[in-house]
Formats: structure tokens, C-alpha cells, sequence
């Protein structure tokens, strides 16, 4: 027990400290719409929004398109990737949730680079 507790405080570590200044702002729009604001150690600004939150079947998420995200992969709580969705719009991306079971889960944007641009989490029920 004490060891996946370990795994899951690190894999939310992980998550939520991919950038030195990573700051994240709650929106005050409806409970359903997640917003993250990102600042990169390059001072650049990374809005990510998810809607719905929680998301039934289907996510969807807009974000910064100068952030050239081209990959964006699904992690369950203790960091087994789910799926993986290549972005064709810039800007936006919405991911069919229907073969994910409910739970709690991380999105993680991905650039051309192959680096992560940064980590969110949301509910699918």
C-alpha cells in the first residue's frame, strides 16, 4: 500500500512541476470548464482549457497554438499511457474518450520536439 502511495505522490509531482515557473489559475467560468494558465521558463504563456471537466465521451482542449503541440497522450493515475492522439489543428483538439474506463487522468501535451509542453488533469465519467 505505502508503495503505490509513493508512486501516485510522485507521478503528481512529476505532473504538476514540469516547469520551474508553472503556475496554474482557476477560471471563474461554470465547474465544467477547466483553464490553465502556464507560464514556460521561457516566459512564454501557455492557456489550456479543457471542457467538459469532468469529460463523458469526449474531451475537448484548446490551448496556445504558438505551443506547436503535435502529440497529446493520456495517463491513468499511476502513469500507464492510455492513448495517444496526434493534433491536426493548431490550437485545438478533441479526444474521443470512449475506450478510457472513468477515473481520474492526465493529459500531456507533447510539441514536434517530442518535449512536454505541459501536464493537465480531468475526469471521465
Amino acid at each position: 500500500m505505502k508503495k503505490i502511495l509513493f508512486v501516485i505522490y510522485g507521478l503528481l509531482l512529476l505532473c504538476f512541476s514540469q516547469s520551474v515557473d508553472a503556475q496554474t489559475t482557476s477560471s471563474e467560468q461554470s465547474d465544467s470548464v477547466s483553464r490553465f494558465d502556464l507560464r514556460k521558463a521561457d516566459s512564454s504563456m501557455i492557456n489550456v482549457t479543457l471542457y467538459p471537466n469532468p469529460a463523458g465521451k469526449e474531451l475537448n482542449i484548446t490551448y496556445n497554438p504558438a505551443a506547436n503541440v503535435k502529440t497529446i497522450a493520456i495517463y491513468n493515475i499511476i502513469g500507464k499511457v492510455m492513448t495517444v492522439y496526434k493534433v491536426l489543428a493548431d490550437g485545438s483538439a478533441s479526444l474521443n474518450l470512449e475506450n478510457i474506463p472513468y477515473g481520474v487522468y492526465m493529459a500531456r501535451l507533447f510539441d514536434s520536439n517530442g518535449s512536454v509542453v505541459t501536464t493537465v488533469r480531468f475526469t471521465r465519467q
